[in-house]
């Protein structure tokens, strides 16, 4: 029973993380560096291409 809910939570979370990465990368990358980086750029060029 345990194993169970800590599947349920893993995959819970790894959905939560793929879902919420995009909009924090954009909150952090908006907030901190209002151009911006390269790094950023590529990675949610690879996020959209992904999705």
């Amino acid at each position: 029973m345990d194993s169970l809910i800590n599947i349920l939570l893993y995959i819970l979370s790894g959905l939560i993380i793929s879902n919420g990465l995009p909009h924090l990368i954009n909150g952090l990358s908006g907030r901190y560096w209002p151009r911006k980086s390269r790094l950023t750029n590529k990675v949610e060029k690879a996020y959209q291409e992904k999705a």
